[in-house]
């Protein structure tokens, strides 16, 4: 279990301050706009920057006490890149390797083999897109307890996502891993995610299961009278136009007893995460 307690971290004019826990076992969709603190919050989490105030603590462990019970947990995949890119894969392999009590070579060259990257060329002469799949092929051969993914898939081809989708779903049919992922499209949380972890502006919006999220936000289509006599407190945000006018209420706020006779007048849809992203911001904008 990853646990964020009291986090505060300084970032530029924005503060990144939350506390949550993250399950084990599932995969947890991370999702926000650009700048919103998405990597940093990976970086934290990860041990590659360390918290202003506040903690993380994986399976009761903390870092700075005890990193190499932490690190052996745990494994990112990030564009910015943790290998040598003077190295080649191979290389690389035998030297980060041994650090991972669960890394397998066999099995990492398997993986670049079917992902058509050459094992012996330095990484720095390798495409974008491969040197992510080398990132990912070494991550998935330490067998982490924890997956951490920073977009990687939005340079991944086609025919590469499916095999991406594959090794995920492979590396969760025992139920004892856990995967955080970062992304801006969101037909990838629906797909794959357990849970959501919406974040804006360095504050958690949102952490729970997707089935929680479907019931607490809906869309609301209408009048824009009928949509005007909900409970205020409940309405995100609306956007108006010339047939009709479409609104996101948190459900949870709404007062049934003094609302229902508006609501029959509209039609009510479970919230998208697009959708959802789209009004949110938009309110807070």
């Amino acid at each position: 279990m990853i646990e964020i307690r009291d986090l505060k971290k300084k970032l530029g004019s924005m503060e990144l301050n939350m506390s949550l826990t993250i399950p084990e076992g599932y995969i947890c969709g991370l999702i926000g706009r650009n700048g919103s603190g998405k990597t940093s919050l990976l970086n934290l989490i990860t041990g590659l920057m360390s918290p202003d105030e506040g903690k993380v603590v994986i399976d009761g462990l903390e870092y700075d006490k005890d990193n190499k019970g932490i690190y052996s947990r745990i494994a990112l995949v990030s564009e910015d890149g943790l290998l040598d890119e003077l190295c080649s894969a191979r290389e690389n392999g035998l030297l980060y390797g041994r650090y991972y009590t669960g890394f397998n070579m066999t099995s990492f060259l398997c993986l670049l083999n079917k992902y058509r990257v050459n094992p012996n060329i330095a990484i720095d002469k390798l495409s974008r897109g491969e040197k992510l799949k080398v990132q990912f092929a070494f991550a998935i051969s330490t067998r982490p307890k924890y997956l951490i993914l920073d977009e990687p898939s939005a340079n991944f081809d086609p025919e590469f996502k499916k095999a991406f989708h594959e090794e995920i779903n492979k590396l969760m049919s025992d139920g004892k891993h856990t995967v955080i992922f970062a992304t801006h499209i969101t037909s990838e949380i629906d797909r794959l995610g357990d849970y959501l972890l919406f974040i804006h502006e360095g504050k958690k919006v949102f952490m729970g299961d997707l089935e929680s999220f479907r019931d607490k936000y809906k869309l609301a289509v209408g009048e824009e009278f009928y949509i005007d006599r909900l409970t205020k407190e409940a309405l995100l945000s609306k956007e108006v136009n010339n047939y009709s006018t479409r609104a996101m209420f948190d459900m949870d706020l709404i007062n049934i007893d003094l609302d229902e006779r508006y609501m029959n007048h509209l039609e009510f849809s479970p919230a998208t995460i697009e959708d959802f992203m789209y009004f949110y911001t938009k309110e807070a904008n």
